[in-house]
Order: C-alpha cells, then sequence, then structure tokens
C-alpha cells in the first residue's frame, strides 16, 4: 500500500510505500532549509519514490560527512521535497509534511540532537543520535 502527497501549491505529487518509521533530522542544514527546529523525513528507498507534475529545483549543498546533498523543492511555493545524500545510497530522505494527517507514523529516531534548543526533548521510546555524517 503507499501513501500520495503533495507541495502547498499542488505542482509536484510525490506517492511513497506507507511508511512505518519517521526520522527528524536537527541538523543546520536541515534546520535552515525547512525552517523549522528540525525536518521530519522518511527515509525511502530511491527506486521506491514516484514522482508526477513538475520537476523539483535543487539546491546543492554538502552534507557533515563532506559529501554532495541535493536537496529538492518547488519551483513555484517553495516547498522541500526531498533530499539525496550522497554519504547515505540507495534511499531519499522525503519530507513528511508531504502528506495528509493521519498517514504519518510517530516518530521513530532524532538524527544531530546535539542541536537540540534547550526546550526540546526526543520523542518517547525514538532513538536518539547526537551527530551523524550525511
Amino acid at each position: 500500500m503507499s501513501i500520495t502527497g503533495q507541495c502547498a501549491c499542488g505542482d509536484i505529487k510525490v506517492e511513497i510505500p506507507r511508511p512505518t518509521e519517521m526520522c527528524f533530522c536537527h541538523c543546520t542544514q536541515c534546520r535552515r532549509t525547512g525552517g523549522a527546529v528540525a525536518s521530519a523525513n522518511f527515509v525511502v528507498p530511491t527506486e521506491k519514490v514516484i514522482l508526477s507534475g513538475h520537476t523539483p529545483k535543487t539546491f546543492h549543498d554538502t552534507g557533515t560527512s563532506g559529501k554532495p546533498v541535493i536537496r529538492y523543492f518547488c519551483h513555484k511555493c517553495g516547498s522541500p521535497i526531498y533530499a539525496n545524500a550522497e554519504a547515505v545510497p540507495g534511499v531519499l530522505f522525503v519530507r513528511s509534511g508531504l502528506f495528509d494527517p493521519g498517514q504519518i507514523p510517530k516518530p521513530t529516531s532524532h538524527l544531530f540532537t546535539k542541536n537540540f534548543e534547550s526546550w526540546e526533548t526526543a520523542f518517547p521510546g525514538a532513538a536518539t543520535q547526537e551527530t551523524e555524517e550525511f
């Protein structure tokens, strides 16, 4: 079974297998490119992500590993769609906010917890990592 989401303007649609896990990334660049203290992502095998509509624009970034991270976003509304990190081959980090409420599982992990704000805590039961090489 799969779920379909879309950017804010609807120009890009994304279909993925129904996720069972969700990861919050608190790295500096995910914070900056998402405009929030973390990005909420599904880690999906590349071949399982189906895009339709307009081709996303890209922002070429560098991950904490020093390797390239390509961030994809809508050309019209600016919604982040997914990221592709060379340091983690074979998967895409698809933004969970593209999907309607009721389709998103509880968080299962937090990455870059060293960047937590003083008031942030991990979701109960979620794995935590202070850093990660992306």
